[in-house]
């Protein structure tokens, strides 16, 4: 069974990432942009209290509709 991630602030995500070598590139409006020299894509994170993990927006908890 996979183990629950852990919820944490946009801002803890990104002081994670910067210890991982993304840089903070801008900021545009509550989103911030992160940039890797090794990479060609930006990554976008949100600024907010909470992180949900990515792909569960829009899904119930286990249930089928």
């Amino acid at each position: 069974m996979a183990e629950r991630l852990r919820l944490v602030s946009g801002r803890e995500a990104v002081k994670k990432l910067q210890r991982a070598g993304w840089t903070l590139a801008r900021r545009r409006g509550s989103h911030m942009m992160l940039t890797h020299p090794d990479f060609r894509w930006t990554l976008s994170v949100p600024d907010h209290r909470e992180l949900r993990s990515p792909g569960c927006s829009g899904r119930s908890s286990g249930r089928r509709v």
